[in-house]
């Protein structure tokens, strides 16, 4: 595997990212990465420069009410994530890269969600039709090693998940 597709799999496995894994991710990786607000490409270095001073603010809002016979309760939280910069937080990071030597590059949009944890950002990067995209790599895969095997050869592909 590509030092690129290991750190594709090691951020995308990671339930929770902290602002100092994402941004070393970027910088680790800035050859692949496309920082995305909504449609619209962004520089880089933009992007880092966003993740850097992110600010969260967690609002909360709970009402609760008492009757004779039902209790109603209701409660409503959001998370609102910003950048104290003028740059806006990247929405989506499209990678692309090489998944092994011989196979086609690969581009996959990885959607930014960022939660609070105690007051402090806890960021997931969600890979988009992370089933479809694996599905490629295997089917590039199997093309290559049919290619590169003689006709005598029975070539079985069996998806294990």
């Amino acid at each position: 595997m590509e030092p690129e597709h290991e750190a594709l799999f090691s951020v995308v496995n990671t339930r929770q990212l902290t602002q100092a894994d994402v941004i070393n991710f970027i910088e680790d990786n800035v050859h692949c990465i496309t920082p995305m607000v909504n449609e619209s490409a962004v520089d880089p270095l933009q992007a880092l420069a966003a993740f850097r001073s992110l600010t969260i603010n967690e609002a909360q809002s709970t009402t609760s009410e008492l009757h004779d016979q039902a209790q109603s309760v209701s409660l409503l939280s959001g998370v609102e994530a910003a950048s104290k910069k003028a740059h806006p937080l990247p929405t989506s990071l499209v990678f692309t890269y090489t998944p092994a030597l011989g196979l086609q590059p690969q581009t996959i949009p990885l959607r930014v969600i960022v939660t609070a944890d105690n007051g402090k950002a806890a960021i997931k990067l969600r890979p988009v039709q992370w089933s479809q995209h694996m599905k490629r790599i295997t089917d590039d895969f199997e093309s290559v090693l049919k290619a590169a095997l003689d006709d005598s050869v029975t070539l079985y592909v069996a998806d294990l998940n």
